[in-house]
Protein backbone atom coordinates (compact mmCIF):
# COMPACT_ATOMS: atom_id res chain seq x y z
CA UNK A 1 0.00 0.00 0.00
CA UNK A 2 2.75 1.83 0.88
CA UNK A 3 4.32 1.34 -2.63
CA UNK A 4 1.24 2.57 -4.34
CA UNK A 5 0.90 5.71 -2.34
CA UNK A 6 4.99 6.62 -3.11
CA UNK A 7 4.65 5.41 -6.79
CA UNK A 8 0.79 7.90 -7.21
CA UNK A 9 3.18 10.81 -5.60
CA UNK A 10 5.56 10.93 -7.73
CA UNK A 11 3.46 10.61 -10.50
CA UNK A 12 1.69 13.49 -9.20
CA UNK A 13 4.37 15.14 -8.55
CA UNK A 14 5.93 14.74 -12.20
CA UNK A 15 2.84 15.39 -13.85
CA UNK A 16 2.57 18.94 -12.23
CA UNK A 17 6.43 19.22 -11.77
CA UNK A 18 7.18 19.44 -15.63
CA UNK A 19 4.84 21.93 -16.72
CA UNK A 20 5.84 23.78 -13.79
CA UNK A 21 9.59 23.56 -14.30
CA UNK A 22 9.05 24.40 -18.36
CA UNK A 23 7.03 27.64 -17.46
CA UNK A 24 9.17 29.07 -14.91
CA UNK A 25 12.02 30.55 -16.85
CA UNK A 26 11.04 33.80 -18.67
CA UNK A 27 12.82 33.66 -21.90
CA UNK A 28 14.95 36.74 -23.49
CA UNK A 29 13.65 38.26 -26.67
CA UNK A 30 15.46 37.73 -29.30
CA UNK A 31 18.27 40.63 -30.01
CA UNK A 32 16.87 41.14 -33.21
CA UNK A 33 14.12 40.32 -35.64
CA UNK A 34 13.18 40.98 -39.60
CA UNK A 35 9.41 41.75 -40.26
CA UNK A 36 7.69 42.46 -43.94
CA UNK A 37 4.75 44.56 -44.23
CA UNK A 38 3.66 41.52 -46.74
CA UNK A 39 4.04 37.72 -47.83
CA UNK A 40 2.62 38.08 -51.16
CA UNK A 41 3.02 40.92 -53.45
CA UNK A 42 2.52 41.89 -57.32
CA UNK A 43 5.39 42.43 -59.83
CA UNK A 44 6.77 46.01 -60.07
CA UNK A 45 5.47 46.97 -56.58
CA UNK A 46 7.17 48.30 -53.65
CA UNK A 47 7.15 46.56 -50.00
CA UNK A 48 8.41 47.70 -46.66
CA UNK A 49 10.83 44.91 -44.44
CA UNK A 50 11.97 46.61 -41.04
CA UNK A 51 14.32 45.24 -38.80
CA UNK A 52 13.87 44.98 -35.10
CA UNK A 53 16.96 45.43 -32.53
CA UNK A 54 18.66 46.94 -29.89
CA UNK A 55 18.65 50.55 -30.13
CA UNK A 56 21.97 52.62 -31.84
CA UNK A 57 22.85 49.34 -33.52
CA UNK A 58 23.83 49.07 -37.33
CA UNK A 59 21.04 46.89 -39.71
CA UNK A 60 20.76 46.08 -42.92
CA UNK A 61 18.75 43.62 -45.47
CA UNK A 62 19.83 41.97 -48.28
CA UNK A 63 17.50 40.35 -50.83
CA UNK A 64 17.86 36.95 -52.81
CA UNK A 65 15.81 36.19 -55.83
CA UNK A 66 16.26 33.33 -58.67
CA UNK A 67 15.99 35.53 -62.20
CA UNK A 68 15.56 39.16 -61.73
CA UNK A 69 17.01 41.23 -59.04
CA UNK A 70 14.71 42.68 -56.15
CA UNK A 71 16.18 46.10 -55.14
CA UNK A 72 16.37 48.17 -51.95
CA UNK A 73 17.13 51.53 -53.57
CA UNK A 74 18.86 50.02 -56.40
CA UNK A 75 21.07 47.49 -54.73
CA UNK A 76 20.42 44.39 -53.41
CA UNK A 77 22.22 45.25 -50.20
CA UNK A 78 20.83 48.00 -48.27
CA UNK A 79 22.62 50.82 -46.83
CA UNK A 80 23.40 50.62 -43.45
CA UNK A 81 21.13 51.93 -40.88
CA UNK A 82 20.59 52.87 -37.67
CA UNK A 83 18.15 51.25 -35.56
CA UNK A 84 16.17 53.98 -33.96
CA UNK A 85 13.10 53.56 -31.74
CA UNK A 86 14.06 50.04 -31.99
CA UNK A 87 13.50 49.58 -35.65
CA UNK A 88 15.29 50.53 -39.02
CA UNK A 89 13.17 50.08 -42.37
CA UNK A 90 13.37 49.68 -46.16
CA UNK A 91 11.15 49.73 -48.83
CA UNK A 92 12.22 46.78 -51.23
CA UNK A 93 11.08 46.74 -55.26
CA UNK A 94 9.64 43.66 -56.63
CA UNK A 95 11.31 42.33 -60.08
CA UNK A 96 9.01 42.23 -62.97
CA UNK A 97 9.44 38.44 -62.79
CA UNK A 98 7.40 35.84 -60.38
CA UNK A 99 8.71 33.97 -57.18
CA UNK A 100 10.41 33.92 -53.82
CA UNK A 101 12.13 36.56 -52.40
CA UNK A 102 14.34 36.04 -49.56
CA UNK A 103 15.18 38.42 -47.44
CA UNK A 104 17.98 38.52 -44.87
CA UNK A 105 18.45 41.04 -42.02
CA UNK A 106 21.65 41.89 -40.40
CA UNK A 107 23.04 43.32 -36.91
CA UNK A 108 26.14 44.42 -36.30
CA UNK A 109 27.23 42.26 -39.63
CA UNK A 110 25.29 39.17 -38.13
CA UNK A 111 22.65 37.48 -39.77
CA UNK A 112 19.69 37.54 -37.63
CA UNK A 113 18.18 33.91 -36.94
CA UNK A 114 15.07 34.87 -38.84
CA UNK A 115 14.58 35.29 -42.16
CA UNK A 116 11.75 36.48 -44.48
CA UNK A 117 9.89 35.69 -48.19
CA UNK A 118 8.17 37.67 -50.05
CA UNK A 119 5.99 35.61 -52.79
CA UNK A 120 6.36 38.24 -56.41
CA UNK A 121 2.98 37.13 -57.75
CA UNK A 122 1.48 37.72 -61.26
CA UNK A 123 -0.43 40.94 -60.79
CA UNK A 124 -3.87 39.36 -62.80
CA UNK A 125 -3.73 36.33 -60.43
CA UNK A 126 -6.23 36.81 -57.86
CA UNK A 127 -4.20 36.63 -54.68
CA UNK A 128 -7.43 36.14 -52.55
CA UNK A 129 -8.50 39.62 -51.56
CA UNK A 130 -12.07 40.16 -52.43
CA UNK A 131 -11.53 43.34 -54.78
CA UNK A 132 -8.49 41.35 -56.10
CA UNK A 133 -5.72 43.96 -54.69
CA UNK A 134 -3.85 41.21 -52.55
CA UNK A 135 -4.36 43.31 -49.63
CA UNK A 136 -5.81 40.34 -48.40
CA UNK A 137 -3.49 37.66 -49.20
CA UNK A 138 -3.90 35.93 -45.88
CA UNK A 139 -6.95 34.39 -46.82
CA UNK A 140 -5.48 32.14 -49.03
CA UNK A 141 -2.84 30.96 -46.25
CA UNK A 142 -3.08 27.25 -44.51
CA UNK A 143 -5.31 26.94 -41.30
CA UNK A 144 -2.81 26.83 -38.16
CA UNK A 145 -3.03 26.51 -34.68
CA UNK A 146 -6.45 26.12 -32.66
CA UNK A 147 -8.50 25.73 -35.57
CA UNK A 148 -7.94 22.03 -35.80
CA UNK A 149 -7.52 21.17 -32.50
CA UNK A 150 -11.06 19.94 -31.40
CA UNK A 151 -10.72 16.22 -32.95
CA UNK A 152 -7.62 16.06 -31.08
CA UNK A 153 -9.53 17.63 -27.87
CA UNK A 154 -11.83 14.84 -28.28
CA UNK A 155 -9.86 12.20 -29.25
CA UNK A 156 -7.33 12.68 -25.64
CA UNK A 157 -10.64 12.55 -23.81
CA UNK A 158 -11.85 9.46 -25.45
CA UNK A 159 -8.22 7.84 -24.68
CA UNK A 160 -8.53 9.03 -21.14
CA UNK A 161 -12.21 7.53 -20.48
CA UNK A 162 -10.66 4.28 -22.26
CA UNK A 163 -7.39 4.17 -19.82
CA UNK A 164 -9.45 5.07 -16.79
CA UNK A 165 -12.44 1.90 -17.54
CA UNK A 166 -9.33 -0.55 -18.14
CA UNK A 167 -7.37 0.49 -14.78
CA UNK A 168 -10.78 0.11 -12.60
CA UNK A 169 -11.61 -2.97 -14.57
CA UNK A 170 -8.22 -4.44 -13.50
CA UNK A 171 -8.33 -3.20 -9.78
CA UNK A 172 -12.19 -5.28 -9.79
CA UNK A 173 -10.27 -8.40 -11.49
CA UNK A 174 -7.42 -8.21 -8.88
CA UNK A 175 -10.03 -7.64 -5.55
CA UNK A 176 -11.89 -10.51 -6.85
CA UNK A 177 -8.74 -12.42 -7.45
CA UNK A 178 -8.08 -11.52 -3.55
CA UNK A 179 -11.11 -12.71 -2.24
CA UNK A 180 -11.11 -16.20 -4.12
Amino acid sequence: MIRRIAALGAAVALTLGVPVAAVADEYPAPEADLECSTQQTPVVTDFTCTVFGEEGDDAQIQTEFDGADATIAGAQVSEVKTIVDGKATWTVHAPDVTGPITIVGYTAEVAIDTTATVMVIDAGVDSGAEDGTGSEASNNLPATGASNSAPLIVGSVVLVAAGTFVVIIAVRRRRREQEA
